[in-house]
């Protein structure tokens, strides 16, 4: 059986994710991405001490396609 997502993982993974998103919005003035995929997870790498590929892993949630117990009680993690 799995173990339960941590409340702090979640956190630093929504945080991550508000991080992306904010980078990732189109410039008002010119209506394109600032800045590559690329180049947004090199950055979120440094900044919360993982690689890429695990930026890129939270990102697009390849890690919650699971139920955990927590409490005795069924939840689904949707970010």
């Amino acid at each position: 059986m799995s173990q339960p997502i941590k409340d702090t993982t979640v956190q630093l993974h929504n945080d991550i994710r508000n991080d992306y998103e904010r980078r990732s919005t189109p410039d008002v003035k010119y209506g394109v991405q600032k800045e590559t995929d690329a180049y947004i997870f090199r950055v979120l790498a440094e900044k919360y001490y993982k690689s890429w590929k695990t930026i890129e892993k939270i990102i697009y949630n390849r890690w919650y396609d699971f139920i955990y117990l927590r409490n005795n009680e069924t939840f689904r993690f949707i970010p």
